[in-house]
């Protein structure tokens, strides 16, 4: 899969793939190409502080899922 991002902790990354089968993330979401996308929209998927795909919808209030994952951290660090 080719990703030619820096791949950032906290942001989310949209997978497609091409019409010869070829996948690769980028940060250009499924409503930033309208209907001219030329890719077959496979998932969006956002990179976690710990490094961990995870998938997501893109739209909803990522705000949250960064506070949660904020208080986890601090819950492990105490």
């Amino acid at each position: 899969m080719e990703c030619n991002v820096a791949r950032v902790q906290g942001k989310i990354y949209h997978y497609y793939e091409t019409r010869d089968g070829k996948r690769f993330l980028t940060i250009v979401s499924p409503n930033e190409w309208g209907h001219c996308c030329p890719f077959k929209y496979i998932g969006s998927f956002k990179l976690g502080y710990d490094n961990i795909w995870k998938p997501c919808q893109p739209g909803k209030n990522e705000q949250s899922s960064d506070l949660e994952e904020s208080i986890r951290k601090i819950k492990d660090f105490f």
